[in-house]
């Protein structure tokens, strides 16, 4: 969801016991690179106050591990501020 200063990242935690989700971004479709660690379950949001250029597109998947198992990614979510 673009908004003044960034672009706002929501999602449905499906799996409530996590103990961590690892949340991912690209820029124009590049490598992912890991811009958050959540090490709270319930995490359901993230201002990206980074994205910050509307001519890109910014793509977000996210990742759940609980101890040494992790989730396949997420579906990928793109935008643009």
């Amino acid at each position: 969801m673009a908004m003044a200063g960034g672009l706002h990242v929501v999602w449905t935690n499906n799996t409530a016991n996590c103990d961590t989700i690892a949340l991912e971004r690209n820029e124009d479709g590049g490598p992912f690179q890991n811009l958050e660690t959540f090490v709270v379950p319930n995490a359901e949001a993230l201002h990206d106050a980074t994205a910050s250029n509307a001519a890109v597109a910014y793509c977000y998947k996210l990742r759940c591990s609980i101890g040494e198992l992790v989730s396949p990614d997420s579906n990928e979510l793109c935008g643009s501020p």
